[in-house]
């Protein structure tokens, strides 16, 4: 039982960005409880190295917590310092968004490619091309194309 709230808790940081009091609350589990699988499980890392690897996860939370930010706000006129914290998010996520349209047509076009070299290039030449599509794609991946 244990381990399985371990996993979900885990599931839920990592993956959903739920904060550990909110983990907490809807496990039952006390949240000092959250924080010490935080630090023994290493979730802060596998949380970055998820969103590094999806970046339809990180926009996805950026979503979210700019959800619950405004959520957060209700009806009150924000303080500055939050409304520029959700400025600088939102503008975040449509720079997430404009790149993601632009990314879509560049990971077709390299799908096709991809078709075309099993079918024309021969084998011997294939890992080369192979590992040069791969590090193409882990760089888009990654944000950086």
């Amino acid at each position: 039982m244990r381990r399985e709230l371990m996993a979900q808790a885990e599931s839920m940081y990592v993956r959903e960005g739920a904060k550990l009091q909110d983990i907490a609350s809807s496990l039952g589990v006390h949240r000092s409880t959250m924080t010490r699988w935080r630090q023994q499980g290493n979730w802060d890392a596998k949380r970055a190295e998820f969103l590094q690897n999806s970046p339809a996860a990180a926009l996805d939370l950026l979503k979210r917590q700019r959800e619950r930010m405004i959520r957060e706000a209700g009806d009150e006129a924000p303080g500055p310092a939050y409304a520029d914290a959700l400025y600088k998010l939102s503008t975040t996520i449509e720079r997430m968004e404009s790149k993601a349209e632009a990314v879509g047509p560049v990971l077709d076009a390299m799908d096709r490619f991809a078709r075309h070299a099993r079918l024309n290039i021969p084998d011997e030449q294939m890992p080369v091309i192979q590992d040069a599509v791969q590090q193409f794609l882990d760089a888009v991946r990654r944000g950086e194309i």
